[in-house]
């Protein structure tokens, strides 16, 4: 592929390229069909400019979408006999996702469980039988692991290698403090209060002085301590204590991370290592950091491209059995454990095909000698529920907050809290209601402020835009039917309704048209969310979930569909209001927040 100079790419370029290949194939292109006919250059162009759904706009092509109804019991038997064919095995939800079934995940948990089209297809369910987890067989099964990692095994170990069913049995037989001392090994968890600056000065300088550098969290990982690194994660955070230890912070301001400054980056490993570097290379290089900031920025593909190189792609006929053992053996080797498919696919993507095309994963792990997998099922309990927070409470000395259980990796905790009656009626089953009462108080006042100060944001936007174009200005609070109030609504040539959310949770952005009608009652329903926790694999499937007439776009994706271009100024508070949260708000300099 030959490299195009700095600055070839233009909108109208791009466009005129788009219309060249739209009448080669007759239609317009899907990223795969790019890829096939060679043209990965227009990609990396597009995501310069809002993406290839932004130029199927632009050309007046409407965005891909399931119709209404589209999914059920007959579709989606349909579309997993496919991947069946595919992996030669019944899917579990990372390999339906990961094979990009966009909205079949979703749609099977809303259509009764995978555990329903298990039966369906003649496919035993996964679950052991009444009784099995006894501590004898807790025992067992602990044995087995330590026998393999010569040491107990942690609550997150077992996550990391999908042994959800060990972890529930162990917790709801005692926990896990009763096992390491019936197996006779030394209590894992520290006593309540443990952890504060100085312990874990204490506890990270012998581990400092032997490797010689601050350690990653990787390598935390690797050598058996989560709890000094979620002990990090809760009192402050890696920058601290990389002062305490008179080291440089990796990390970078927010916004730091642009094309240019990657690609010099890359420019700069390469010249270095003589050829473009893996994800798993640039961990190896210690320079993992670089991994998120690339995924932020359209991916590893597109800065390929960028740079001129062909998409990473083994020959035809590489995926020999021989081949896909020895490398899956070295990312073994690298990480510490059997890999789920999300981190092959994370960390050596070509490496999914080989697995499939030999047996699939869990034929895979059996003939590597790794237990097989168990998802679990009807875990959360209150009881469940209530151990697990009593668990968290012994670290934090203090009931969890969404933030907390974030941090330390238990985001499926607050679904589960939710369902089960929320997080009040769990304060109050273990001691803190008065507490609570006050938080919430605190929390419903900065919600609020948020709220209308990001509906401000987008309503000043969509204003100057219609005065721009002669429009009428939008109308605020528009009530479209009983108990259905839209922040405002405009005449865009249509009747376009804005809904504006501040939301973290990926429910409430359903919510806003499973719950309620507010697409019903105009041309076009436009949810505007203001958030750094969803990714554009999250739009594209929510777009893809949703009636034809909703569009989700997050607050930058809004500007670039009007052709706003923001000042500075607002483009600073729009990323704040996006990384901001109610336990981090004080990071944020309060006239960011009102302005």
């Amino acid at each position: 592929m030959t490299k195009k100079p700095n600055g070839y790419w233009t909108e109208e370029i791009i466009k005129n390229s788009l219309t060249g290949v739209i009448e080669q194939i007759g239609h317009f292109p899907t990223k795969l069909e790019l890829i096939n006919i060679n043209r990965n250059d227009i990609i990396g162009a597009c995501c310069k400019y809002g993406g290839l759904t932004n130029f199927r706009i632009l050309l007046g092509y409407k965005r891909q979408q399931k119709p209404r109804k589209y999914w059920n019991d007959e579709i989606i038997i349909k579309k997993l006999k496919e991947l069946i064919n595919i992996l030669g095995h019944f899917p579990i939800h990372d390999e339906i996702n990961l094979y990009n079934y966009i909205g079949l995940s979703a749609t099977i948990q809303r259509h009764g469980g995978l555990n329903k089209y298990r039966k369906l297809l003649n496919y035993e369910c996964e679950k052991v039988p009444n009784g099995y987890w006894t501590d004898e067989t807790i025992i067992q099964n602990l044995n087995k692991i330590i026998f393999k990692i010569d040491k107990f095994p942690d609550n997150e170990y077992l996550m990391s290698i999908n042994r959800w069913d060990l972890r529930t049995a162990i917790i709801r037989n005692g926990g896990f403090n009763k096992f390491t001392k019936l197996i006779g090994y030394d209590v894992l968890r520290k006593p309540v209060g443990y952890w504060t600056d100085e312990t874990i000065e204490t506890e990270l300088t012998p581990i400092f002085n032997k490797i010689g550098h601050f350690p990653t969290q990787n390598e935390l990982s690797k050598i058996g301590r989560t709890d000094l690194m979620n002990a990090i994660k809760i009192n402050g955070g890696l920058y601290k204590f990389y002062d305490k230890f008179g080291c440089s912070c990796v990390s970078k301001p927010d916004g730091y991370w642009t094309d240019e400054i990657l690609i010099e980056e890359l420019n700069k490993i390469i010249s270095e290592i003589g050829y473009f570097p893996t994800k798993m290379k640039l961990i190896e290089l210690d320079k993992g950091y670089l991994c998120s900031a690339i995924s932020q920025n359209g991916g590893i593909n597109k800065f390929r491209i960028l740079l001129g190189y062909k998409l990473s792609q083994k020959p035809d006929g590489y995926w020999t059995k021989e081949n896909t053992i020895r490398e899956l053996n070295q990312l073994i080797q690298n990480i510490g454990h059997f890999p789920t498919s999300m981190e092959v696919q994370r960390l050596n993507g070509g490496l999914v095909s080989g697995i499939s095309s030999n047996g699939g994963f869990s034929a895979t792990r059996k003939e590597l000698g790794y237990d097989e997998l168990y998802k679990p099922y009807g875990y959360w309990t209150d009881e469940t529920i209530i151990n697990e927070l009593k668990n968290i409470i012994m670290t934090l000395n203090r009931f969890p907050t969404v933030d907390d259980l974030h941090i330390i990796e238990q985001g499926n905790m607050i679904s589960a809290i939710h369902k089960a009656g929320g997080f009040l009626k769990f304060r109050k089953i273990l001691g803190y209601s008065t507490e609570f009462d006050d938080y919430i108080s605190q929390l419903m006042s900065y919600c609020t402020r948020r709220g209308k100060n990001s509906e401000n944001i987008v309503y000043n936007i969509i204003t100057e835009y219609c005065k721009l174009n002669g429009l009428s200005l939008p109308t605020k609070n528009v009530k479209l039917s009983k108990g259905n109030v839209i922040e405002f609504v405009c005449n865009l040539n249509k009747k376009i309704g804005i809904d504006v959310t501040n939301t973290k949770s990926e429910r409430c952005v359903s919510h806003k048209w499973t719950k309620k009608d507010y697409y019903k009652h105009l041309d076009e329903l436009w949810i505007v969310v203001f958030s750094n926790i969803f990714v554009e694999s999250d739009y594209i499937r929510w777009n893809n979930e949703s009636p034809s007439n909703v569009y989700i776009y997050n607050i930058n994706d809004f500007c670039k569909e009007l052709q706003y271009d923001l000042d500075e100024a607002t483009k600073n508070t729009i990323e704040n209001y996006k990384s901001c949260t109610f336990h981090t708000r004080d990071k944020f300099k309060e006239q960011s927040l009102n302005t």
